[in-house]
């Protein structure tokens, strides 16, 4: 049975919001793209009210890099993980991957879409899975394909991942919507105003 240490990604390892916090980086890149910011502030009106769900709203989001080739947008992933390396990520949680990485495998589980994921993060942060929200590419622009992965839908995804049965030794988040996945580990890990405590 595969022994798994499992990490949140925003707030948790990432200190931003990274669905946020990609999106600016791509208007400081093209100004003229921070007009779709008019559409997504109503569409999060919206969802604040109910009328869109959080799917419907996340696909509302991304459109921003519509006509952006899939190929591109890896490549502006990767130079955004690059500049945030040092200043971005939790240095005390990349110090905990280290200690863990040689005797079981790391497992990020995070409800950021499927396309902020590059082989380079993974490298970057010694990730060895990455488990988010699905998304496709195709008439020029990314959707969201399938749940989002948040809460429940986050303890579903891993054992379908590992169907065969995993044991959760480690297990670290920010969020409240994460506790069922915190009470299933060995250990159990929140980051409150960036720092670990034990709950």
């Amino acid at each position: 049975m595969k022994k798994i240490a499992v990490f949140d990604f925003d707030h948790t390892l990432f200190k931003q919001d990274s669905l946020i916090a990609f999106c600016l980086y791509i208007y400081r890149r093209y100004p003229w793209r921070a007009l779709y910011g008019i559409v997504q502030l109503v569409g999060l009106f919206l969802h604040r009210l109910g009328i869109l769900s959080t799917r419907q709203f996340k696909n509302l989001f991304i459109g921003y890099l519509i006509a952006i080739p899939k190929k591109k947008v890896d490549r502006l992933v990767n130079d955004f993980w690059t500049q945030h390396l040092n200043a971005g990520f939790n240095k005390e949680l990349l110090e905990l991957i280290g200690q863990h990485k040689e005797k079981i495998e790391i497992v990020c589980v995070s409800a950021s879409p499927q396309f902020m994921f590059t082989l380079l993060m993974k490298h970057l942060l010694q990730i060895d899975v990455c488990i988010s929200t699905p998304t496709t590419y195709s008439y020029c622009r990314y959707r969201i394909c399938g749940q989002n992965c948040r809460g429940s839908e986050k303890i579903k995804r891993l054992n379908e991942y590992y169907s065969e049965g995993y044991e959760l030794i480690l297990a670290v988040s920010d969020n409240e919507d994460d506790q069922e996945l915190l009470n299933m580990a060995t250990t159990q890990l929140k980051v409150v105003n960036g720092r670990l405590v034990k709950p």
